[in-house]
């Protein structure tokens, strides 16, 4: 059976560009969405749950509370804080 020739290198660099591509992306979209939104929580989640409680809606103040408490802690994590800092200048 005779030997499969290998990618040459542009090819792999592009095929390793695309799979990346591919794989990656999505979860970076996701977790973009998830970090911006965790950060916008911390602000909007108390007016939902001052509305939440003003309506008798004891529930859905708890549900509000609890994600708003998660939000507040995951922000006081330093590693999370960081994650979207600048690099250091290389000047």
């Amino acid at each position: 059976m005779p030997e499969m020739k290998g990618l040459s290198e542009p090819a792999r660099i592009g095929w390793a560009l695309i799979w990346r591509a591919t794989v990656l992306a999505p979860v970076l979209c996701a977790f973009t969405f998830f970090y911006i939104g965790s950060w916008m929580a911390r602000f909007f989640l108390p007016v939902l749950i001052g509305i939440s409680l003003w309506n008798n809606d004891w529930l859905f103040a708890a549900i509000y509370s609890g994600a708003w408490i998660a939000c507040v802690l995951l922000w006081r994590w330093g590693r999370y804080r960081e994650l979207w800092e600048d690099p250091p200048s290389v000047l």
